[in-house]
């Protein structure tokens, strides 16, 4: 009797069946708002070979679009992209955590950033994962140009609007065919983000989400190197409890996280890459331990034995090498 009830009041999403579609020898380019870089961040700990956002975290179609647009061309920023506060200098184009006090620094960071993600998609058939988050925009009055951060720039300076789902549907049809005409053999993977927009009010954030919905479905419907993976669905309907919600009541849980993430990996890889990057993830983790004790020699010689073993696994693994050197150096 209780195995028959176990799942009586749950809804289980169940993975899909495109296992293969992901694996260590593919490039990966994780793109959009705030849980592309959740799930991203478990596939980096498991070291495929993947950037995350390279322009920082994006909410928006449109300015998701445009900065794949961006990569995919090596179209370099320059100073005509840089604005300044009075205080910082930015780039609408980016995410805050690219302004600086020195405009040079912000130009030279979001080219290094460019360039990273034009690394990806210069690769033989890499996998672009793209999360929407809203349909609301804020145009430059100036101009009429999207923005995808406001910088705490005065209201006064921009108008906001949603996009309409044709609107969507139109700018990605058109981005995924300059993809194809450079990278042939590139596929997308897009999901809805379940993060809850609040300030759009409750009633706005479900017409937000719907709109996105129809929208992604209306593109993969027309590209055939495009898929969906329902993480929305897997919050809103088998997760349904507000204990799988941080204390903001907007953001999942890590272990929601973990879980979305696992029901992600087990519908496009197959057994021996999960096992593979299992196996990584626990190695890369311990690159982040924090020592327990003063002896700093016992600490540094617990590191040097994660990095042999890391290199160890490595060696076991064809086209493991690089990907493990991108991430040790960038975890320094």
């Amino acid at each position: 009797m209780r195995e028959h009830t176990k799942d009586i009041f749950r809804t289980v999403v169940s993975p899909l069946s495109s296992r293969g579609m992901l694996h260590h020898g593919r490039p990966v380019l994780m793109l959009g708002s705030c849980f592309a870089d959740n799930i991203g961040a478990y596939l980096r700990d498991g070291l495929f070979d993947i950037e995350i956002n390279p322009f920082g975290t994006l909410y928006n179609p449109a300015s998701v679009a445009e900065s794949l647009s961006r990569m995919l061309f090596a179209k370099e920023f320059d100073a005509t992209d840089i604005v300044n506060d009075g205080h910082m200098y930015h780039s609408f184009s980016l995410h805050s955590k690219h302004s600086s006090v020195d405009p040079s620094r912000v130009i030279d960071n979001a080219n290094a950033a460019m360039w990273r993600g034009n690394r990806i998609l210069k690769k033989k058939a890499p996998l672009i994962v793209v999360t929407f988050g809203t349909i609301y925009v804020y145009r430059l009055l100036e101009n009429k140009k999207i923005v995808a951060n406001c910088h705490k720039f005065p209201a006064s300076t921009f108008e906001r609007q949603p996009l309409g789902v044709n609107d969507i549907v139109d700018i990605w049809c058109d981005v995924i065919s300059r993809v194809k005409s450079v990278c042939p053999e590139a596929e997308f993977v897009f999901t809805v983000s379940p993060v809850r927009h609040r300030a759009d009010g409750l009633h706005g954030n479900q017409l937000s989400k719907a709109a996105l919905l129809l929208a992604v479905d209306q593109i993969v419907s027309r590209n055939e190197c495009a898929g969906y993976f329902p993480s929305y669905e897997i919050m809103m309907d088998d997760l349904r409890d507000y204990r799988f919600y941080s204390a903001d009541m907007c953001h999942p849980t890590e272990t929601a996280v973990g879980y979305i993430y696992r029901i992600f990996t087990e519908s496009y890889c197959n057994q021996q890459t999960i096992l593979l990057a299992d196996d990584a993830s626990r190695l890369t983790r311990r690159l982040s331990h924090r020592p327990m004790t003063d002896d700093i020699a016992a600490h540094a010689e617990f590191h040097k034995e994660t990095i042999r073993l890391l290199h160890e696994l490595a060696s076991c693994h064809t086209g493991l090498d690089s990907t493990l050197d991108r991430y040790i150096n960038s975890s320094r």
